[in-house]
């Protein structure tokens, strides 16, 4: 037992776990899921205090590489539940989001360069991370990346 602020019994419980195959030489896969839990009724004589825990209950992260010589292609897809966001500054809930990235690498080695070209949030609708936050929107991006 840890001695706190608030005389309230407050329990949290989650857990969560990772799946990460090899499907071919070129070709792996990922599935991490987490799940987040906060047990907690104010009681009469509480004083009002907040608890802030601010976690997602449900948070999905999935994802796929292929690789074939110079080549990498990989996508990516989030999934975060509602969150119930309390504050000293801020109370809201954050709607569910899901969000899916891909990018596509070319290795040129003989210029020691590699050219990227990809995505966040891909046709995905703006969201918030935090109350009172700006929306994130999607970001396309091409970049050249050179080792001198």
């Amino acid at each position: 037992e840890v001695d706190g602020n608030l005389d309230d019994k407050i329990s949290t419980y989650g857990g969560s776990f990772e799946i990460v195959k090899s499907i071919t030489n070129n070709f792996n896969a990922n599935l991490n899921y987490e799940y987040n839990k906060l047990d907690y009724t104010p009681s009469t004589t509480s004083s009002g205090d907040e608890i802030s825990f601010n976690t997602p209950e449900h948070r999905i992260k999935g994802g796929i590489n292929f690789s074939y010589g110079n080549l990498n292609i990989s996508t990516n897809v989030r999934h975060n539940s509602e969150i119930d966001y309390r504050s000293s500054f801020f109370d809201a809930f954050i709607p569910s989001n899901t969000v899916f990235d891909a990018k596509l690498s070319y290795e040129m080695p003989g210029l020691n360069s590699t050219l990227e070209i990809g995505g966040n949030n891909i046709g995905g609708d703006n969201y918030v991370s935090l109350p009172g936050s700006g929306l994130i929107g999607s970001v396309y991006y091409a970049a050249l990346k050179m080792s001198l």
